[in-house]
């Protein structure tokens, strides 16, 4: 890595035990050490199925933490399951904990921040088709649209962005696959 210190992630398996890393890793000489300590973990499964009961292939599950940001992108690729052409997935071993889940597939609106409890192995994840949310940015004083703002959609809280776009020259903005809910959108320069 060639600096003194680096920030990576790890995960190790071994068995039905697990270990994650997210800390940062410093080095003595030429050798990195790392500390893993591992711990038995729990079995996670379940299916994921559309509003008719029909199976989802190809559903992308990745953990996300407590604030609900996406776990470290090398540590989530290590994590990330997809759904089999029954529609069924499986963690072999995660850390006896409660996780929250983001489940994607393509045509589907996402489903965010799903908590599940490792040891489950009946869960039933259901996507839904979605809503399209549009608009358009206009001066409140002169009527006129405002071009290229971001505009984040936030759930109702206002914690963990869940989408991003930018406005088009002519103001507008729109996001498709939205599940049915509440949310808060915010603008950004």
């Amino acid at each position: 890595l060639g600096a003194s210190q680096a920030s990576c992630g790890i995960v190790a398996r071994k068995g039905n035990t697990i270990a994650i890393h997210e800390n940062v890793i410093r080095h003595a000489l030429r050798h990195w050490h790392v500390n893993l300590i591992l711990m038995p973990g729990r079995a996670v499964a379940g299916e994921v199925v559309n509003g008719e009961g029909a199976k989802i292939t190809g559903a992308w599950l990745v953990p996300v933490s407590r604030d609900g940001d996406e776990v470290n992108r090398g540590l989530s690729a290590a994590l990330v399951e997809r759904s089999g052409d029954d529609g069924r997935f499986r963690w072999q071993t995660l850390l006896p904990q409660n996780w929250n889940v983001n489940v994607y597939a393509d045509g589907y609106a996402p489903l965010l921040g799903e908590t599940i409890e490792a040891g489950k192995e009946d869960l039933v994840f259901v996507l839904s088709q979605g809503q399209r949310i549009e608009g358009q940015i206009l001066s409140a004083k002169t009527g006129d649209a405002i071009a290229s703002l971001r505009v984040l959609v936030r759930n109702v809280e206002g914690v963990g962005e869940i989408f991003r776009t930018k406005a088009d020259e002519n103001g507008r903005f729109a996001f498709d696959r939205m599940a049915p809910g509440n949310y808060k959108l915010e603008l950004d320069d």
